[in-house]
């Protein structure tokens, strides 16, 4: 009982507490062989799957580079860096967290950071890209193996969600009925053509959608055609396009 109820208050902390600045993490130059590459940091979630990459956020001198993916069938990840830019070479490294969402066998969230080690640093240019590998170090929680991570902060883009209700009564939903005579039976009930559905009502609305993704938050819901259908879309637009996606009921994601 007493390692159980440690157990829970570690994750309690490491849940809820605000990134600071890790005096054991140092930031190095990115002196290797060979050099890092956007492919490269990359994760195949499996053959012929697919792909998360790398984002970023940037508020005043504060950079957020963070990839999500997944760890599992009912497992979602989240690996979030963040540096502070001090307009030289190398930036000033304030946190690196790991977060998982498990929906089964019970909905939990798990989240690791990282106490000590080194960050080395290739890239760092606020007009352009950054890039550079966080190698061995020592964790809250596990042990992680070296990952490198590469994006382009002038072609910045960020993930948003939106919770669809049910009987057809979203938007992309409504537009294709409105353009086959309103067959409900029609619809397209496989996973692939609804998020072209999908995708393709919003680049008619002039929003590019590079990734989408969906995700189960509810195991049951209501019947009712205003109740959620219990998955989360997740789209990943450019930086600019975020007002008008919170226009049509989009939240950002972070």
């Amino acid at each position: 009982m007493k390692i159980i109820l440690m157990l829970a208050i570690i994750l309690t902390v490491a849940c809820s507490t605000e990134p600071q600045e890790r005096a054991g993490v140092e930031v190095l130059a990115y002196a290797s062989d060979p050099p890092l590459t956007e492919e490269g940091s990359w994760k195949i979630e499996w053959p012929g799957g697919p792909i998360s990459k790398w984002t970023a956020h940037v508020s005043g001198d504060t950079v957020v580079v963070e990839r999500r993916g997944l760890c599992g069938d009912e497992c979602a990840e989240l690996h979030r860096i963040v540096f502070i830019n001090r307009n030289s070479s190398l930036p000033r490294f304030i946190s690196y967290t790991y977060a998982e969402d498990h929906i089964f066998p019970q909905k939990m969230t798990i989240t690791d950071s990282l106490i000590s080690g080194t960050v080395e640093i290739q890239d760092w240019d606020m007009n352009s890209v950054v890039s550079g590998q966080v190698g061995d170090g020592r964790w809250l929680l596990h042990d992680s193996p070296p990952i490198s991570f590469w994006v382009d902060l002038a072609a910045i883009k960020l993930w948003v969600t939106i919770d669809p209700l049910q009987c057809l009564g979203n938007a992309w939903e409504q537009d294709w009925l409105a353009s086959h005579d309103n067959d409900y039976d029609a619809y397209p009930r496989d996973e692939e053509n609804r998020l072209r559905i999908f995708r393709e009502f919003y680049e008619q609305q002039g929003v590019a959608i590079y990734e989408t993704k969906v995700s189960i938050i509810y195991e049951a819901v209501c019947g009712a055609c205003g109740c959620p259908t219990g998955e989360r879309i997740h789209c990943l637009i450019d930086e600019a396009d975020l007002p008008a996606m919170l226009d049509w009921g989009f939240v950002e994601e972070h």
